[in-house]
């Protein structure tokens, strides 16, 4: 699919309804508080009453030993599924590598024997991106998850933080020449074809794409704050003089902001309202290394319900 394409389906999306956000949680990665050896680990908070509580001791550790430390959970679009990547001490026997939880069937299982960075799930849920250090570059690679096999769809250069368009094949991430060249944003298909530089005339560093709303715009981060850039115009705006890595909630009301700073007095995470108005700063207390990863959507865990064959019920039926 090219860019005009693209464009195209997403000034028809534009106009459908986007359902609000739900639950309003928000997912983020730090050091625990209660856990020794500076594990890592999930916590969830509340935008509305500032609550946090720590999921991956909470749901993730009773399906792991001791030993992990939990980094990197991004929930699916319908909340059912967390990927995640999980790191166990060098003394144990026990091999890293990258998890999904079913929040419906309260199971984990291994997705791949691999540490992926910024994972991106894809609308329908069967495939995730993320980025990966390989062979002296960092590529751009994908996962199904049911299968679980792994392939890379950029593999030159260095390229971090994809993320999928919410309802279009298509990956956002920034790019660089260099490990210490000013990145830029691209976009690239699934499949690795339609690589495209968004700004090849522009000057400057542009790092940390996120879809915002229904898909039409980027919000990124660029010399002093977050900015926007309109996909069907390439016009780039200033939203809020922020310092941070963004990520968009699903309805695109919401900005999360985190600074992943080393100690508490440099790190935070909080919202800014894209229709406007000043940053919101979350209390996280003795907290550092603060990442956002993910909006939490509410999901509601259905019943199991077993299946039996027509000819049974029947049968059924009649002997009451």
């Amino acid at each position: 699919m090219n860019w005009k394409t693209a464009t195209i389906l997403l000034v028809a999306l534009a106009i459908l309804p986007c359902p609000a956000s739900a639950g309003l949680k928000l997912a983020f990665g730090s050091l625990s508080q209660t856990r020794p050896n500076y594990a890592r680990t999930i916590s969830t908070i509340d935008i509305e009453t500032g609550e946090i509580k720590d999921f991956a001791q909470d749901v993730l550790l009773p399906h792991h030993p001791e030993s992990v430390t939990f980094a990197g959970g991004v929930w699916s679009p319908s909340g059912r599924f967390v990927i995640y990547r999980a790191v166990f001490r060098a003394d144990t026997e026990n091999e890293d590598g990258t998890f999904i939880y079913d929040r419906r069937l309260g199971q984990v299982e291994r997705l791949f024997s691999g540490l992926g960075n910024k994972y991106s799930w894809s609308p329908d849920e069967t495939e995730i991106a993320f980025s990966q250090r390989l062979a002296g570059n960092a590529v751009i690679r994908i996962v199904d998850r049911l299968p679980g096999s792994v392939r890379t769809i950029v593999s030159d250069q260095f390229n971090y933080e994809p993320a999928w368009h919410p309802s279009l094949p298509l990956i956002a991430f920034h790019r660089a020449q260099t490990e210490h060249a000013k990145p830029h944003l691209w976009t690239v298909s699934p499949d690795g074809s339609n690589l495209r530089d968004l700004m090849p005339t522009r000057q400057g560093s542009y790092w940390t794409p996120s879809w915002m709303g229904s898909g039409l715009n980027l919000v990124f981060f660029h010399l002093d704050g977050l900015y926007t850039l309109d996909a069907p115009s390439d016009v780039i705006e200033k939203m809020a003089s922020v310092r941070g890595v963004p990520l968009s909630s699903p309805d695109g009301q919401w900005i999360a902001v985190s600074t992943a700073g080393m100690t508490p007095q440099d790190t935070a995470i909080g919202i800014v309202p894209t229709g406007g108005g000043d940053a919101i700063w979350f209390d996280t207390g003795n907290m550092s290394y603060l990442r956002a990863t993910s909006w939490v959507p509410d999901y509601q865990v259905e019943s199991v319900i077993e299946a039996k064959p027509w000819g049974e019920i029947k049968r059924q039926i009649r002997g009451r």
